[in-house]
């Protein structure tokens, strides 16, 4: 069977904001047309739409006989709030406790401090597309011999605790760096599960981080890739392994 990225991008990810703008990306529309709607209302049509409210959404897609030829329902939960973690001050001793994906997400708000999976994570039925969690740039800092900057990599902990994320999609395909985090500064990930993944970025492409120092017992399965476009070391398939110093170069 084909593979084909089908996403819906937010194009102003930012968690408490009011409004955000998201994008139909994978068909092309000089032949397709895309309808949003939210509780089976349609609410908009085109390539995006910009939506104040949180809720379940649904992107439906048609040819240019009016056929539906697919739906991408996506769900959007941070606006307008400041998630809450279930426990924990985000300290090595008592790090903050995730068991949603939009305290997962939450991760982006503080860089520093530690977090603790502590509930399977399932991305199934939701088209929409995570934004990858710190990035390389303004370069300050030395760690191992590589500057970068402290204030955008993300330098804390994540303990995964073995509980599965499962269907994870990040398709930025105008992303330099793309992968549940974008950029692993000093910081570390270990004891991490991550079952059917699918990630597609512009250059630098993994499905734990486009660029990490450290990571341990990491375990992938099911990575998907279209177009070449996604690097994930063969010895990270199904297996624990130890990452140090990764750099995941797609061009």
């Amino acid at each position: 069977m084909e593979f084909k990225q089908y996403s819906i991008i937010p194009l102003n990810y930012k968690i408490g904001a009011k409004r955000v703008t998201v994008k139909v990306y994978g068909f092309d529309f000089t032949q397709y047309t895309c309808g949003f709607s939210y509780g089976g209302i349609l609410i908009g049509s085109g390539e995006q739409i910009e939506i104040r409210s949180n809720g379940e959404y649904t992107a439906r897609i048609c040819d240019s006989q009016g056929n539906t030829v697919k739906l991408l329902p996506f769900c959007i939960d941070f606006l307008h709030i400041v998630p809450t973690f279930e426990g924990g001050d985000g300290s090595p001793d008592s790090p903050f406790l995730i068991k949603t994906s939009l305290q997962l997400s939450a991760m982006r708000l503080n860089l520093y401090a530690d977090y603790k999976i502590i509930a399977p994570i399932d991305f199934a039925d939701n088209y929409l597309s995570w934004i990858p969690i710190g990035e390389f740039k303004n370069v300050r800092l030395s760690y191992e011999g590589v500057t970068f900057s402290r204030r955008h990599a993300f330098c804390g902990a994540l303990d995964g605790n073995n509980q599965p994320i499962k269907h994870f999609r990040c398709i930025c395909p105008e992303l330099y760096q793309t992968g549940l985090f974008g950029f692993i500064g000093s910081g570390i990930v270990k004891n991490l599960v991550m079952n059917d993944v699918t990630v597609c970025g512009k250059y630098e492409v993994g499905a734990i981080a486009a660029r990490s120092f450290q990571c341990e017992r990491i375990y992938l399965n099911s990575s998907k890739k279209e177009d070449g476009r996604i690097a994930i070391p063969r010895d990270v398939n199904k297996k624990a392994v130890t990452i140090r110093r990764n750099r995941s170069t797609c061009r």
